[in-house]
This record gives C-alpha cells, structure tokens and sequence, in this order.
C-alpha cells in the first residue's frame, strides 16, 4: 500500500519529505498522530489564496458569498493550523454543529465550499504548495436535517411568492408613483425573470432588433455579457414585446442609469429596497423568480424549462444557464435561434398568467 501510494504521489509531483512519510504512517495505522513538523500554508493562507481564486475566475457575487461563508466563527480554530493537518473529521464536526444549530441550508453551503477549495487546492498544479490528499472531500456534506423555522417578529411580514393578479396589479399602475428608470428596471424584471445584478448592469448595446432565420420575423434580442451573469456563461433571451420600451428609451449606455452610484447603473439592491420598504409588496424581487419557475412547470414545458431563462447553474437552461452550443459555426448558429424560439414560448407562457 506505501509503495503503491508513493509511486502515485511521485507522478503528481508531490513532494516526499519527512511530513509525507510522517502522514502516510497515521494513515497506515503506525502512528496515532503526525509528529512531524509541516511547512505547508496555514488554512487562513490556502482560504485566501482559494477566494483569490474566485474572484478572477467567478462573478463577484460568488466571491462576497464564498467570502461571507468564510467568516463563520466555527473555522476560526483553524486559521492558523497548516492546512495539510487539517482532516476530513474536523471539517465534518464544524459542518454539523453549524446544521445542529437549525442552519441546515448555511452547513450545506459551507460543506460546498470547502469541498470545492479542497479539489482546488490538491489540482496536481497546487499539490506541491499545499500538499492535499485528493479527494478526501469527495461527497463532503452534513447530516440531512429539517430546517429550524426563524423567528418571525411581531408585525413582520413574511415573504411569499406573487400570484399573477398581484404581478398583473404592479405592472398595471402599481408602479405609476415610482421614477421612470426604476418603473422600467422592475418591469424588466418581472416579464423577464433575470436577476437583480443583471438588470441593474444591463446596458443599451447588450439589445439588438434582429430577425429570426426560419421566418424572419422580428425579435429583440437581449445578449447578455458572461461578466453579468452568475453562471459566467453568456446567455440570450428574446425579450417581451410588453418590455420593448424600457430599452428603447434609452439611446446608449447604462440601461438604468444613475448619478447616485459609482458605478454609473442603479444598485441591484434598489430594486429590493423598492419591493419591500417602498411598495411595501409581500414578495420580493428573487420571488418573481421563484413564481416564474412555478408557473413554467405546472404548464408542463419540461422540467429545465424555467433554467433556460434564469441564468442558473449549468444544468439549469433559461434563467442563464449554460448554453449547450455545438462547435460547428453553422449548426451553432441554428442552435442559438432553435433556442430562442424556445425560450419566446416559456416567457408567453408566463407572461399569459
């Protein structure tokens, strides 16, 4: 088992020392503990290097997520040990008291994290600096439980999801007392179900009349840059005729600017702050999502045929997912309308309720 271990670990070029040998003895069952001392980063150094990681090659709401999940108190005994001490147990035991606590949904985000900066780290590119055994992560997770139910303070409102009259009352004179760019960023979102960072960043030239192939039948189209997206992934949707005049008022430039923000656009989370504190609306904006997934499925369009317009994981099609695209230019190019014109059909389905 060591020779076979070692031949391994040479061909990744990890490094034989004394740590390595002192480690292969615990697991071996030759030694309760590795006595030897290690040189490798501390956890506080290998998480920082991990989260610089993030941030050049995920959208930045990842990297404040990732970085917010960090801060758990729970990790802090960690920061300083080497990171190639730290096993598998430890990880295990934090992740359940923070489940054991009723923050079932926070243990499961922090169990990812971890898991995903382990295979990271132990990449044959990085197993000589940090000198992680691969994989033992793999199916890192808690202990399925229940969520413990939050506290609800007296007089609060609990947030639900709209129901189509409750949407159909916003667009129609509910917003008549809001600003014009505010009134067209939530009307936007609702007839479109994107996310609160992409609309606030959506700019004029991202829109474009086109005609599809088949019919030549105009379309506007709306093509959305990969550094707005969650998924990272560039994705396109054929935007509502109902919604054409919140991108044709504006000639170029940020769709819904703003002197107030440094960076030109409105904050995303205006758009929050003006469902709940301002319209006083019982849902919020990432619930319009959630009641447009609903409305797809019960018509039955297939079960990943909300992801084709949410922007979503990989495997989550609408929302902006992945895009499959073949490679061939041609076959590419039919892929990208064939799509659209499925993506016109689940946004008149919810745009119907």
């Amino acid at each position: 088992r060591f020779a076979s271990d070692l031949l391994y670990d040479l061909q990744r070029g990890l490094e034989i020392d004394i740590e390595y040998v002192a480690k292969k003895r615990v697991a071996l069952g030759l030694d309760d503990s590795v006595v030897a001392p290690s040189s490798k980063p501390s956890f506080m150094q290998a998480k920082r290097a991990y989260l610089e990681h993030i941030r050049a090659e995920r959208a930045p709401a990842t990297y404040v997520d990732y970085s917010k999940a960090f801060r758990e108190p729970l990790l802090d005994p960690l920061e300083s040990k080497p990171i190639d001490r730290i096993t598998r147990e430890e990880l295990a035991e934090i992740v359940d008291k923070i489940s054991l606590s009723g923050r079932q949904r926070s243990a499961e985000k922090l169990a990812v994290i971890l898991s995903g900066m382990w295979n990271h780290l132990s990449h044959d590119s990085n197993v000589r600096k940090y000198g992680l055994e691969r994989g033992m992560l793999r199916l890192f997770k808690p202990i399925e439980r229940k969520p413990k139910p939050k506290p609800v303070a007296p007089g609060a409102v609990i947030k639900r999801e709209p129901t189509p009259d409750e949407i159909a009352a916003l667009l129609d004179g509910g917003l008549d007392e809001v600003s014009e760019t505010m009134r067209a960023a939530t009307t936007l979102l609702v007839l479109t179900g994107q996310r609160i960072t992409t609309i606030a960043s959506a700019r004029r030239e991202h829109f474009s009349k086109e005609h599809f192939p088949r019919t030549d039948r105009p379309v506007l189209v709306w093509r959305m840059p990969s550094d707005n997206l969650k998924s990272k992934r560039p994705h396109a949707i054929p935007v509502p005729e109902s919604a054409y005049w919140t991108v044709q008022r504006i000639s170029e430039g940020w769709l819904f600017p703003s002197e107030d923000s440094a960076s030109g656009h409105i904050y995303p989370g205006s758009l929050t702050h003006l469902f709940g504190k301002d319209l006083e609306l019982p849902f919020t904006p990432h619930k319009v999502r959630t009641a447009f997934t609903t409305a797809v499925r019960a018509a039955r369009l297939g079960r990943y045929a909300p992801k084709l317009i949410l922007d979503h994981h990989a495997q989550k099609l609408i929302l902006d997912h992945a895009e499959n695209r073949s490679n061939d230019v041609t076959l590419a190019h039919y892929d990208f309308w064939e799509e659209l014109e499925e993506k016109e059909v689940i946004l008149g389905t919810w745009l119907a309720e």
